[in-house]
C-alpha cells in the first residue's frame, strides 16, 4: 500500500505545481485531485523500459488534468440578471480556469508529440458533455438510469485510457466500483426510492422485512462481492490493486460508521 500512497502523493505534487496559479485559487474552488482516478490511471499506464517514465507521468498528468478542467466548468454557475460583482467575476474565473487547465493538457501532450492520445482524450470529453447535458436536463426515467449515467460521467474518461493501453481486463472493475461510490454518494436518493431499492436488492430472493438502511447495506456489500470477485481475476499477482480497493472500501464503512455516531 505505501507504494501506491506514494505514487498518488508525488502525482498530486505535480499536477498541484501545473495548475497552481495563486490568482485564480484565491477566487475560486481549489480543485480537487481524486486519489482513486489517480491511482487507477497509474495501473492503466504501464511501466516498462518501452514508456519512459517522463512520457508515463505525461499521460497520467495530462489525464487528470482534463479530469480537473471537467470538473472545473461543471461549477460554472449560470448567469443571472441580478448576480452580485462578485458572483459573476466568480463565473468568470471558474470558466478562465477550466480552460486554462484544459490548455494545459493540449501543450504537455504536443510538447510529447502525443497527438493521438489527445484526439482519443478529445473524443471522451465531448461525450462526456454529451452526457452531462442528458444529466442537466434530466433525459433520464429512472433513478437506476440517473445512477447509471453518473457512472459513465464518472468512468469514460478512464476506459478511454484504458482501451488506448489494451487494458480492457480493468474496465468492468472500473466501474463497478464507481458504481459503489455514486450509491455510496446518492445513498439518500436510493433510499427514499422503495422500487429501486428493491429491485437492486431483488426483493424476491431476500427478506422483505429489512428496514431500509440495512437493504441499503446489503446492496453495497452485495456489489463489493462483485467488485472483490473481478479483482482478484486481474492479472496481477501483487494484489496491490485488490488491496487499494479493500483499503477504500473500509475507508466508506469507517465514515459511515463515524457518521452515524456524530448524528
Amino acid at each position: 500500500m505505501s507504494n501506491s500512497v506514494n505514487e498518488i502523493l508525488r502525482f498530486k505534487k505535480a499536477i498541484e505545481e501545473k495548475i497552481r496559479y495563486d490568482f485564480l485559487w484565491k477566487n475560486i474552488q481549489k480543485p480537487v485531485i481524486e486519489d482513486d482516478k489517480l491511482f487507477i490511471l497509474s495501473n492503466l499506464v504501464p511501466i516498462n523500459s518501452a514508456l519512459p517514465h517522463t512520457k508515463r507521468d505525461a499521460y497520467i498528468v495530462t489525464t487528470m488534468l482534463v479530469q480537473i478542467a471537467l470538473d472545473t466548468h461543471e461549477l460554472v454557475n449560470e448567469s443571472k440578471a441580478d448576480e452580485s460583482t462578485e458572483e459573476n467575476l466568480s463565473r468568470q474565473l471558474h470558466v478562465l480556469a477550466g480552460d486554462y487547465y484544459s490548455g494545459l493538457y493540449y501543450y504537455l501532450l504536443s510538447q510529447i508529440d502525443e497527438f493521438d492520445f489527445i484526439h482519443k482524450l478529445a473524443s471522451a470529453i465531448k461525450a462526456i458533455n454529451e452526457l452531462k447535458m442528458k444529466l442537466y436536463y434530466q433525459e433520464f426515467a429512472s433513478l437506476n438510469e440517473y445512477i447509471d449515467l453518473k457512472v459513465q460521467i464518472n468512468t469514460l474518461l478512464l476506459k478511454t485510457v484504458a482501451a488506448y493501453f489494451k487494458h480492457d481486463e480493468f474496465v468492468d472493475n472500473i466501474t463497478q466500483w464507481f458504481y459503489i461510490s455514486t450509491l455510496q454518494e446518492e445513498k439518500e436518493r436510493v433510499m427514499a426510492d422503495e422500487i429501486v431499492l428493491n429491485s437492486l436488492l431483488d426483493v424476491k430472493r431476500s427478506n422483505t422485512y429489512m428496514n431500509k438502511e440495512d437493504k441499503f447495506r446489503h446492496i453495497l456489500h452485495k456489489e463489493w462481492l462483485i467488485l472483490q470477485q473481478g479483482l482478484k481475476q486481474l492479472p496481477h499477482s501483487s494484489g496491490e490493486i485488490y488491496n487499494y480497493f479493500k483499503q477504500r472500501r473500509a475507508d466508506h464503512v469507517a465514515m459511515k460508521a463515524s457518521n452515524v455516531e456524530e448524528g
